[in-house]
């Protein structure tokens, strides 16, 4: 399983265990251990890093969603995380 995160300026690293969190309501809903975390900008997604993740019909789709998403705007310069995780427990 995988996450993206822009603009993350979080020091997440293979092997660190991580919650998830329901933001609107706070409450933990699952564990995580983090497998790989690979730093690149948009614009050098493969094909490979987008498998599992939300799609888009044309990468100008995906900067307009994700500047939307982040009030922010996104190009294909905008770095990325991808984090891949496996699920250790959910709630």
């Amino acid at each position: 399983m995988a996450t993206w995160r822009l603009w993350d300026d979080k020091n997440l690293q293979a092997n660190d265990i991580i919650d998830f969190i329901n933001k609107e309501t706070m409450a933990h809903f699952a564990t995580a251990k983090i497998t790989q975390v690979i730093k690149k900008s948009l614009g050098q997604l493969t094909e490979n890093d987008k498998q599992g993740h939300e799609t888009f019909e044309t990468d100008k789709t995906m900067y307009k969603t994700y500047t939307k998403y982040y009030n922010k705007e996104v190009t294909p310069q905008t770095p990325i995380k991808i984090i891949l995780f496996e699920l250790i427990k959910t709630v």
